[in-house]
């Protein structure tokens, strides 16, 4: 769907993390729905809430990218187990060049999961460090990538060599 906010997030929402506004959304796609099998209300019209599972996109307002994506899966095995069913990635951007710089799934559940990236002088990716605790998505997990690359290739410098 373009251009329009999920009926979901009109009225009480499926995920309180997620926030949709409708300024962002134009000339966007906002959410995508799969049907297994279509559902009819009274007037014959397909019933847009009956779906197996949909992804929802929110954007940043300054350059339109997406700020978050929230995937519900809405029946089947993840849906069963409750706090399963969604599952949201956060993206962060620099504001001047437009590069993704840290990348959160699922943050604040048992399976979240962070990425931070960093770039070189020309804009090209050098690094990607990943870590489950959001507060080591900042220098602490550089340092400690670094130091562990760093004792990684000391023990196998003989290896290494010709």
């Amino acid at each position: 769907m373009y251009d329009a906010i999920s009926p979901l997030f009109t009225s009480p929402t499926i995920d309180a993390r997620f926030t949709q506004l409708a300024y962002t959304t134009r000339n966007r796609v906002s959410y995508t729905q799969y049907f297994n099998q279509y559902s009819y209300v009274a007037d014959g019209s397909p019933d847009i809430l009956q779906y197996d599972h949909a992804s929802y996109y929110s954007y940043d307002d300054i350059h339109g990218n997406v700020a978050q994506l929230l995937h519900d899966y809405r029946t089947g095995t993840l849906a069963s187990f409750g706090f399963h069913r969604t599952k949201l990635i956060s993206y962060q951007y620099d504001l001047i060049s437009g590069k993704v710089n840290r990348v959160a799934y699922n943050p604040g559940y048992a399976d979240q999961f962070y990425h931070r990236y960093t770039y070189d002088a020309e804009n090209r990716l050098t690094n990607v460090h990943p870590t489950t605790h959001p507060l080591l998505v900042g220098n602490l997990a550089v340092a400690d990538h670094e130091a562990r690359l760093q004792q990684i290739q000391t023990q196998h410098a003989g290896l290494l060599e010709p």
